[in-house]
């Protein structure tokens, strides 16, 4: 999966969550209603990315020897400010329940439009 499918994949998992399993603050737990996380924390507990290295370890997003938000950008191939963008808790105006959800796949969005635009600039 390539870099623009890999983030589409991401909104695709993200736009499938319930809003009140997203919580931005943990990388990801349990309670008896189900699972819940952050951005990563969803993301590391994918199949599809299971399949390509990306992972949980020590309870946070691992990946090819790097931890945490080193792992989701090297599996991401993100640079730090656009992987802080996509799954920082800090870059969302909403920290409460309602509202994220819509953010953060706008977050998704305008990394998948901006590097498309670049992509088609290389060319």
């Amino acid at each position: 999966m390539n870099q623009l499918a890999k983030l589409e994949h991401l909104k695709f998992i993200i736009s499938n969550i319930k809003e009140e399993n997203i919580n931005l603050m943990v990388w990801i737990g349990n309670t008896p209603c189900g699972t819940y996380g952050c951005v990563g924390g969803h993301a590391s507990l994918d199949a599809d990315f299971k399949k390509q290295g990306l992972g949980l370890k020590y309870g946070l997003p691992y990946y090819s020897g790097y931890i945490g938000y080193s792992a989701l950008a090297a599996f991401f191939e993100l640079d730090r400010k656009t992987t802080r963008y996509i799954f920082n808790p800090f870059a969302y105006e909403v920290f409460a329940l309602d509202g994220v959800k819509a953010e953060i796949i706008d977050h998704i969005s305008n990394v998948i439009t901006e590097l498309s635009e670049l992509r088609k600039i290389k060319r």
